[in-house]
């Protein structure tokens, strides 16, 4: 609830990003694009602080969804990924 614009926006990075991939593989540009979820910064970490419905619904998400990731493991995927040439990436 109440990150519908936020969820567009990152649907629209990822197709961006694929739409890049396309024109630019010619050229031999690789595009990856990175998905984080949950990350350990002011965004969550202030509805963790105010709201105990955000705690409420990361206890109820299956998976790792429904945990948060310190910003070091987020760093360290994204750098794995770039190093490996990913075309995405799962934080």
């Amino acid at each position: 609830p109440q990150l519908a614009a936020y969820g567009a926006a990152k649907a629209g990075v990822l197709h961006f990003g694929t739409a890049l991939r396309y024109e630019l593989r010619p050229k031999g540009v690789d595009v990856g694009v990175i998905h984080p979820s949950w990350i350990a910064t002011d965004m969550v970490k202030d509805p963790q602080r105010d709201m105990p419905t955000f705690n409420t619904m990361l206890k109820r998400t299956p998976g790792p969804l429904g945990r948060v990731t310190s910003l070091d493991e987020c760093a360290d995927a994204i750098v794995h990924g770039i190093l490996t040439r990913a075309r995405k990436v799962y934080v």
